[in-house]
């Protein structure tokens, strides 16, 4: 297998993914249309929640609001214009859940019908407990936005809708810090305590007395009729898949490293292993060249846009032996680790695919001011 070019990936984002980024384009001087014409993106389909785009056209088109903008809290600033219906029906079933708890363990399940753009994990400790999210994008200009938007989202949305009272104990980034002291002190401003960069996650950590704190709106009525709601959207999508798809998404799912095996993803899909297994054949393939595929892309993605150590990404990829993922990822690339990050691994956004632009103002406050927050 030859080395897969940096920018690869799989997946698929909704129109709600794309919407949220296009209704900050106003702010900026950019006009929605053009961009979504730039990225042959169908203007008329955005109200529809069935309507999906390849994950690597929302990235593209991201990449084209940062360079047009300038802006370097883009990420915080449009996670602070999310509203109750930026996530549809995910964002109604957070409003009527019990608990966070139950929020933290529901949503992870439905996040495909916002798009594969990342993944969501709880893992609960007798006292500090930490939602993890993990970016599925390859430029890391735009994953390091992405993140912050969705970590900021995560927090205003329990801080100012549903208005749980939970405060983080802490928040973590994998990217670097903004280079401005202004952008970090309002990063600090909007999460209500100190960040963290350059960590093995994104994730925010609260006290896990937090999780079991009552929800004001809390609905059980309505919460079910959202819930079949939202698994008869989830139905609809993985209708249109194959197999082999589902199998790829339920391993990007997966705790990485665990619940990979065949019997567990099986489960999750609600077939039995022999079933998926006759299933997989037929399409040509098998579980473990898609693990493979899996761990390989994980792999690629961690070399190419973090300073992470081998150790840690072959731990995480659930290797005991760092020896045994070198061996493996020479057999996948026909490259050396080593070989492979230097060829590929880039600090700085890939290629803009053609569409270049004067890059504005960078300063924080203005652009700041211009998206209409104010920075502390």
């Amino acid at each position: 297998m030859s080395p897969l070019p940096p920018h690869h990936h799989t997946g698929f984002a909704s129109s709600l993914a794309v919407s949220q980024y296009l209704k900050a384009a106003p702010a900026y001087g950019i006009d929605p249309g053009l961009l979504l014409a730039r990225h042959q993106i169908d203007p008329e389909r955005l109200d529809d929640i069935d309507y999906r785009i390849p994950l690597w056209r929302l990235e593209a088109l991201v990449a084209d609001l940062l360079a047009q903008s300038g802006d370097p809290l883009f990420g915080l600033h449009t996670a602070q214009k999310v509203d109750l219906g930026t996530y549809n029906v995910l964002g109604y079933i957070s409003n009527h859940v019990s608990c966070l708890r139950e929020m933290c363990e529901i949503i992870p399940a439905y996040e495909q019908i916002f798009g594969d753009i990342g993944t969501t994990h709880l893992g609960i400790g007798p006292h500090h407990s930490h939602l993890r999210w993990t970016c599925q994008l390859w430029d890391p200009e735009v994953a390091r936005h992405v993140a912050e938007n969705t970590l900021g989202s995560w927090y205003g949305f329990v801080k100012q809708i549903i208005r749980m009272g939970v405060r983080p104990q802490k928040v973590s980034f994998t990217h670097g810090p903004p280079s401005d002291p202004g952008a970090i002190r309002a990063l600090e401003a909007h999460f209500d305590c100190q960040i963290s960069f350059g960590e093995a996650q994104n994730s925010i950590w609260i006290d896990s007395a937090h999780l079991d704190l009552a929800n004001p709106n809390a609905d059980p009525k309505l919460l079910a009729t959202l819930l079949r709601f939202a698994d008869d959207l989830l139905a609809k999508i993985n209708r249109n898949l194959s197999s082999a798809d589902r199998v790829r998404r339920a391993l990007k799912a997966a705790d990485p490293g665990r619940g990979q095996n065949r019997e567990a993803v099986a489960r999750s899909l609600g077939m039995s292993g022999r079933s998926l297994h006759r299933r997989l054949e037929q399409e040509g393939t098998g579980f473990q060249q898609l693990l493979d595929e899996a761990r390989f892309e994980a792999a690629t993605r961690a070399l190419c846009t973090s300073d992470l150590p081998v150790s840690h990404i072959a731990s995480e990829l659930g290797y005991d032996e760092v020896r045994s993922f070198y061996r493996r990822f020479k057999a996948w690339s026909g490259m050396t680790v080593g070989a492979f990050r230097k060829k590929y691994q880039t600090t700085a956004p890939l290629p803009r695919r053609g569409w270049p632009h004067p890059r504005r103002n960078t300063n924080t406050a203005a652009c700041a001011k211009r998206f209409g927050k104010g920075i502390v």
